[in-house]
């Protein structure tokens, strides 16, 4: 990654190496997702783990998308 900047390194960099991210494990059916919790009962979807391919095509279930933590 190159990164263009007239700011100091230390700047920029400042704070990257305290961000923990808090991610768990959804299983939903077959379909087990790693997602990252949001307020209100959601969730990020941050990583799908299926060996089935029309899983990963499913456009409700991409890196990125909301969806709901409440059962």
């Amino acid at each position: 990654m190159l990164m263009y900047t007239i700011l100091p390194i230390e700047e920029v960099m400042e704070g990257w190496d305290e961000f923990e991210p808090h991610y768990v494990e959804v299983r939903r059916g077959s379909i087990t997702m790693v997602v990252e919790p949001l307020r209100f009962g959601q969730g990020r979807i941050i990583r799908i783990i299926s060996s089935n391919p029309s899983t990963h095509l499913d456009p409700q279930l991409q890196p990125g998308c909301l969806i709901s933590l409440v059962p």
